[in-house]
């Protein structure tokens, strides 16, 4: 994350981990009992003089496990709780964190503990929406989008797409066990299953 003259990073999110040594950019953990957290480590001809090579910040504690990778646009990270192979509506969580050059540490930006994204967060600057689907509480399943930033129709971190793509008892046709859904030039997006293919167009 990051580019040109800006700081630039290699991140990883992970739960039971302290960082015990980064040589060339590769992290030695040790378990350890605290939150999930986003564990970003600069590369090394952008790391200036006194600075520390390894940056952290621990997500919320609803955020137990982060088995797809977290996506990144800019200094912006979206990444969502992970509910395994099989649907499981219990499990929810999507947050969003940046890296704040002023100060030199990630913050958080939103944190949305009512829905369930089960895929890699997808991020498109033009819809200024986070994609991806999951589980709901009532054991069907949904294709959401998320706004990532404030804006003048509402606050970053609010639900504005919500789309049930399957019911209860076919949600296995829908649900994605962390793939990524990917956002065509036609502006539909799709994504891979264990029974197949998802596309969703606009209406």
């Amino acid at each position: 994350m990051g580019f040109g003259s800006n700081d630039q990073f290699v991140f990883v999110v992970d739960a039971p981990c302290a960082v015990t040594d980064v040589f060339k950019g590769t992290i030695t953990c040790s378990a350890d009992t605290s939150n999930a957290k986003v564990v970003a480590v600069r590369r090394e001809d952008s790391l200036p003089s006194g600075t520390a090579p390894v940056a952290y910040f621990d997500l919320p504690s609803q955020i137990r496990t982060v088995e797809n990778s977290p996506s990144a646009s800019d200094y912006n990270i979206v990444l969502a709780n992970y509910s395994g192979y099989g649907p499981d509506p219990t499990v929810k969580g999507v947050v969003s964190v940046y890296w704040d050059p002023a100060s030199k540490s990630f913050k958080q930006r939103w944190f949305n503990d009512a829905i369930q994204m089960n895929g890699i967060v997808s991020q498109s600057r033009g819809s200024n929406l986070a994609y991806s689907s999951g589980t709901a509480s009532d054991g069907t399943y949904h294709f959401y989008g998320i706004r990532i930033f404030n804006d003048a129709n509402g606050p970053g971190g609010a639900v504005v797409v919500d789309k049930q793509v399957a019911d209860a008892a076919t949600v296995n046709s829908a649900f994605d066990a962390g793939n990524q859904a990917v956002i065509n030039d036609d502006r539909s997006v799709v994504w891979s299953t264990g029974e197949g293919i998802v596309r969703i167009v606009q209406g």
